[in-house]
């Protein structure tokens, strides 16, 4: 999780500053301010970076997307022939990989490829790889496993029509975004004010703007799926996405205009007050959440050791409450025995049972 965390960060910093030939002190700031948005805005902090499964399914899988979109837009080209061929195929396949990540990322992402294949011109013949996504999201739309998850979850969502999809889902989405991800929002809105004010490059500009539209798009399709839109992982790819339009901008303003320069500041300032009060609120909460764990734990351990294989334990004595929580309430045991987190628990400490009394 660390390298994913490490590689995710590395490959938006440099697909945000790196077309700005940015310098040393440009690239510096403009890293810390990735880190500010993903401690401080991610809304499923946890989810994304704590909890092995959802770091493999999601951070993981946005990694493979920057990837792609950091070779494709670097174009390169070797004198060797033979290299050429390689790095074609390889990106013909990392393409088809590309296109499984993720149902409502890739959308995204094939729109931004699209967008700077022929905005900077790359080579006709490299398409073939955006080509070979299509194959990749195809596959994984009709895979099984997704549409019975979708039967599982909610059945009845397949039988309305797309409008009704729209007018069910549409304003969940928006309470979403404008209760989770608005702060991120207005920044781009304050960068892009800023930068039409000082007057940099319409061609970059319209960059940042199609990565903002991109990551919409990737927010606003979850209308169609039959999930809910209340689960705050969808929405990462998308806040990826849109943390890159932040960044471009950001980047831009810092090597543009003296204002430019003390607005970003003022931005990363204000930026890390926040981090920091949240950031320790969640440090503590984890802790003591930890803490409660371990206790419950060692309980399971000695009532064990005692002979006993059917065991009764308590709720937590404290249950996290922020998004750094190490735990996800709906992931803690329950009086029910046959309850998947109570089985796996049970296999984890060897004996039958394990559930919580909760008179």
């Amino acid at each position: 999780m660390h390298f994913n965390f490490k590689s995710g960060t590395y490959l938006i910093l440099k697909i945000s500053v790196d077309s700005n030939k940015p310098s040393f002190f440009n690239k510096t700031i403009s890293y810390v301010l990735v880190i500010l948005i993903l401690f401080d805005l991610v809304p499923n902090f946890s989810q994304m970076f704590l909890w092995r499964a959802g770091s493999e399914n999601y951070l993981w899988t946005i990694v493979i997307d920057l990837i792609f979109i950091y070779l494709y837009e670097s174009d390169k080209q070797y004198t060797n022939r033979f290299l050429n061929i390689l790095h074609f195929i390889f990106m013909i396949v990392l393409g088809f990989v590309m296109g499984g990540t993720n149902e409502n990322t890739v959308g995204g992402i094939i729109i931004i490829v699209t967008f700077i294949h022929f905005a900077k011109k790359i080579r006709g013949y490299k398409y073939f790889a955006v080509v070979a996504s299509f194959f990749g999201y195809a596959l994984l739309l009709l895979s099984p496993g997704d549409s019975r998850r979708g039967m599982l979850s909610n059945p009845g969502f397949y039988k309305l029509s797309p409008f009704r999809k729209l007018i069910l889902n549409i304003p969940q989405i928006n309470e979403h975004v404008v209760s989770n991800m608005s702060y991120l929002i207005i920044i781009f809105l304050v960068l892009l004010a800023f930068s039409v004010f000082t007057r940099i490059n319409k061609n970059k500009l319209v960059d940042a703007i199609v990565w903002l539209l991109s990551g919409l798009c990737v927010w606003y399709v979850l209308a169609f799926s039959p999930g809910s839109p209340q689960e705050e992982q969808t929405y990462f790819g998308g806040f990826i996405i849109i943390t890159i339009s932040v960044v471009k901008l950001f980047s831009l303003l810092l090597q543009n205009s003296v204002i430019g320069k003390q607005l970003c500041i003022s931005i990363l300032f204000v930026l890390l007050f926040f981090t920091c009060v949240n950031l320790s609120n969640g440090v503590i909460d984890a802790y003591r959440t930890n803490q409660s764990i371990n206790s419950r734990n060692s309980y399971i351990l000695e009532q064990k050791k005692e002979g006993k294989t059917n065991i009764k334990v308590n709720k937590l004595s404290y249950s996290g409450h922020t998004k750094y929580s190490l735990l996800f309430v709906q992931f803690d045991l329950t009086k029910d025995p046959s309850y998947w987190v109570n089985k796996a628990t049970a296999h984890r400490f060897g004996v039958n049972s394990v559930y919580v009394d909760e008179k």
